[in-house]
């Protein structure tokens, strides 16, 4: 007689992980008000149940999808007097870059996303990068910074106008690493 196959073993760093890139990818493509936990799930290849104990509800998995697409940076190590063109060959040269602003844009129709979107960008995002600024004004040029990201990333990515257009995608980089550079040279 055979014994009955051994019982998978759990590793909920593992499991946790998958459910998180699934909500991103899922998220980053359809919105938080459209995709639901089953589907997440299903995707992740794990229950329902087990992604609510992990995160508690939907809401819980698009507040650690985002901070973890936010992964914290290291603005201390980024070279002040080229920002712009750095900033502007990081976005063109990572495919997965369109996570967060798709993630955020097709979520703000909910009122609890939106409300999450905020709140996470302001933590991880926002507040690192107006310390790194510094005075004068630095909430407000780190908000100039990223909504000029935000924009640049989402029309180089998710609505490439000027990919017909020859030169069209130089001028834009160009123009978005100029922007940003006249935005942190305020401070010097």
């Amino acid at each position: 007689m055979k014994s009955p196959p051994a019982p998978k073993r759990r590793n909920a760093a593992e499991t946790k992980s998958r459910l998180i890139k699934s909500a991103q990818s899922l998220f980053s493509q359809r919105g938080y008000p459209i995709v639901g936990i089953r589907e997440i799930a299903a995707s992740a290849d794990v229950s329902s149940t087990m992604l609510l104990n992990y995160f508690g509800s939907k809401a819980g998995l698009y507040e650690a999808a985002l901070v973890e697409a936010m992964s914290p940076s290291a603005l201390s190590v980024f070279p002040r007097k080229n920002f712009g063109e750095f900033l502007a060959n990081l976005f063109t040269s990572i495919d997965h870059v369109t996570t967060v602003p798709s993630m955020i844009m097709l979520s703000s129709a909910d009122p609890e996303a939106r409300e999450i979107s905020i709140r996470v960008t302001k933590e991880y995002a926002m507040k690192d990068l107006a310390n790194w600024l510094g005075a004068p004004d630095a909430q407000v040029r780190a908000v100039q910074i990223h909504l000029l990201s935000i924009g640049f990333i989402f029309h180089t990515k998710n609505l490439p106008f000027l990919k017909d257009v020859e030169g069209g995608n130089e001028k834009l980089t160009d123009w978005f690493a100029d922007s940003v550079q006249a935005i942190v040279d305020q401070s010097l």
